[in-house]
C-alpha cells in the first residue's frame, strides 16, 4: 500500500489516497461481471478483453446509486453525492465521487491476469481538492486511506463467494477463448474456430465419414450432446457447433434474426468444404435446420429434430393449455429485463426441470450451462435470440405463414409427450403438408431428450439417417 503521493496542477491538491491490490481466485472476466452486474448494478458485456457498461439503475449519466459506494465503503461522503460511472473498458473501472465544489474523488479498480484462472486488482483512490477545500487533506488521509485494505479484501470476498453461488464454478478443462470459461473434455473429441463471415464459431469434431452437424438448443451449447456424440461418431464425421452468441463462439450484439442464423450455418458448411450434410438438432438449433432446409434444401440430406415441432404444424384450441406453459420465452424475449432473467440462476433451474423427468439434465451440466449464461453478453444474446427468431418463428407457425413453403428434405421429429412441442406435434398439419415428415412422440419424456437417453435419440437418428 502506497500513502499518499501528492501533487499540485493548477492550484488543485491531487493525493492519492490509496494504492494497493490483492489476487482474487477467479479469472478477469468473472471478476468484471461480478463486480459490474452485482456491486454497481449494471449489466457489463465481456468480449475479447473490453467492457463496456450497459446501465440499469437511473442516475446523471444511467448509473448511480449510493448503494454501491456503501457496498465498496468508499467513504464519509455519503449524503447528497453525485456518484458516476464514467468508464469501464479493457482494464479498468473507473468511478467519480463528486461531493461538493472543491472535492472530487476518483475510485480506480483495474484488473490483468495473474496466473492460471487469478485476477490481480488494483484499487485506487485519488482525492482532488480545490480551493479552501484543501485544509481537509488531513481528514480526507486520516479517514479514507487505511479502511482501503479492508475494501479490498472485502471486494476478493465478494467475488469469489458470488461466483461459487452462483454456479460459476468452473469445470476441468482447458480454456476457450471466447467464452472465457474453461472447455469441458471429451474423449476423442478435438476443437477448432472457424471464421465465419467475421463471426469466430466454435465447432466440436469427432469421428469420420460423411458429416453429421449438432445444432444445440437454449440455453446449451455443443456440450449437449456429449453423450451422444460417442456412439454418433462411430459412423458419421460429427460436428457439434457452437452457434452464434453460445458456448465458445463469438456473442457479438446482432445477428440473431432467422436469416443471419441460417446464414452463418450455410457459411459455416462452406468454410468446412461440406456441401451436404445430416442434422441432428434441438430447440431453437432445429427452428434454424428447418430453415435451412426450406431456404437451402441442396445442403440437407436428411434432418432429425428434437424438443421443438416442426413449422408446418396446424394449430388449433390445444394452443390454450400450451401458452401458459411458455411464459418464459417472452419473458427473456423482453428488452431489458430479458437479459438479466436469461443469467438468472431460478430460471435456469425452472428451464431444465419444468418439463423434464427428475434428472433429466445432470447437476454438473446445469451449472456448465449456468457458467456460460451468467456472462452478461451471452445473456444478452439469448434475450436477442427469443426477441428477434423464436417469438416471431412461433407467431408464424401459429399464423400458419410456413404452410405454403415445402420442406422436401426427409425429416423425424422427436419429442418428448410431457413438454409443450409434445403438445403441439401432435396437433397434426395442413391438408397436403408435412409429407416428408415423420413424428414420433416419446411417453414420459420431456424438454431435453439426447440429456436425459443420449443412447435412445442417437440410436434413432442412426436409423433415420441409414
Amino acid at each position: 500500500m502506497k500513502l499518499p503521493g501528492r501533487g499540485f496542477e493548477g492550484g488543485v491538491l491531487v493525493m492519492a489516497i490509496f494504492d494497493g491490490s490483492i489476487i482474487i481466485g477467479r479469472p478477469p472476466s468473472v471478476v468484471f461481471d461480478v463486480v459490474g452486474t452485482h456491486l454497481f448494478e449494471t449489466q457489463p458485456q465481456w468480449e475479447d478483453g473490453i467492457v463496456a457498461i450497459r446501465p440499469v439503475t437511473g442516475g446523471p449519466m444511467g448509473v448511480g446509486s449510493k448503494a454501491v459506494m456503501e457496498r465498496l465503503d468508499l467513504g464519509v461522503w455519503r449524503h447528497e453525492t453525485d456518484y458516476r460511472c464514467v468508464v469501464f473498458d479493457q482494464d479498468r473501472l473507473v468511478v467519480m465521487h463528486n461531493d461538493s465544489p472543491g472535492t472530487h474523488v476518483v475510485f480506480r479498480l483495474s484488473v490483468a491476469p495473474a496466473g492460471a484462472g487469478e485476477t490481480l486488482l488494483r484499487f485506487r483512490l485519488e482525492v482532488q481538492l480545490t480551493g479552501g477545500q484543501r485544509i481537509f487533506e488531513p481528514l480526507a488521509k486520516m479517514v479514507l486511506g487505511p479502511a482501503r485494505r479492508k475494501t479490498m479484501e472485502d471486494i476478493k470476498e465478494y467475488v469469489e463467494t458470488a461466483t461459487a453461488a452462483d454456479g460459476f464454478e468452473p469445470a476441468a478443462g482447458t480454456a476457450g477463448p471466447a467464452a472465457g470459461l474453461p472447455m469441458p473434455e471429451l474423449p476423442g473429441v478435438s476443437h477448432r474456430w472457424i471464421d465465419v463471415r467475421g463471426l469466430r464459431m466454435h465447432i466440436a469434431e469427432a469421428g469420420s465419414g460423411e458429416p453429421l452437424i449438432l445444432l444445440h438448443g437454449f440455453p446449451q451449447h455443443w456440450w449437449e450432446w456429449h453423450g451422444a456424440i460417442p456412439r454418433l461418431a462411430r459412423h458419421y464425421r460429427v460436428i457439434a457447433v457452437d452457434q452464434r452468441g453460445f458456448g465458445w463462439t463469438d456473442a457479438p450484439g446482432d445477428g440473431y434474426n432467422a436469416r443471419t442464423l441460417v446464414q452463418d450455418i450455410a457459411g459455416l458448411m462452406g468454410e468446412l468444404n461440406i456441401r451436404r450434410a445430416r442434422f441432428l438438432t434441438h430447440d431453437w438449433g432445429a427452428v434454424v435446420a428447418q430453415l435451412l432446409a426450406m431456404d437451402r434444401p441442396e445442403l440437407v440430406e436428411a434432418l432429425v429434430v428434437t424438443g421443438a415441432p416442426d413449422v408446418h404444424i396446424k394449430p388449433n384450441a390445444g394452443l390454450l393449455r400450451v401458452f401458459p406453459k411458455l411464459w418464459h420465452v417472452f419473458a427473456i424475449a423482453a428488452p431489458g429485463i430479458g437479459p438479466r432473467l436469461a443469467g438468472n440462476r431460478k430460471l435456469m433451474r425452472h428451464l431444465f426441470t419444468a418439463f423434464d423427468p427428475e434428472g433429466g439434465v445432470s447437476e454438473a451440466d446445469i451449472q456448465l450451462y449456468r457458467a456460460a449464461m451468467a456472462q452478461p453478453r451471452r445473456a444478452a444474446a439469448g434475450s436477442a435470440l427469443y426477441r428477434t427468431m423464436l417469438v416471431p418463428a412461433f407467431m408464424a407457425i401459429i399464423a400458419g405463414a410456413y404452410a405454403k413453403r415445402d420442406l422436401p428434405v426427409r425429416t423425424l421429429v422427436i419429442v418428448g409427450a410431457a413438454e409443450p412441442s409434445g403438445t403441439l406435434q401432435g396437433m397434426g398439419h395442413y391438408p397436403g403438408r408435412g409429407g416428408n415428415i415423420t413424428t414420433e412422440i416419446l411417453p414420459g419424456e420431456g424438454h431435453f431428450l439426447v440429456d436425459h437417453v443420449p443412447g435412445l435419440i442417437a440410436q434413432k437418428a442412426l436409423r433415420f439417417f441409414a
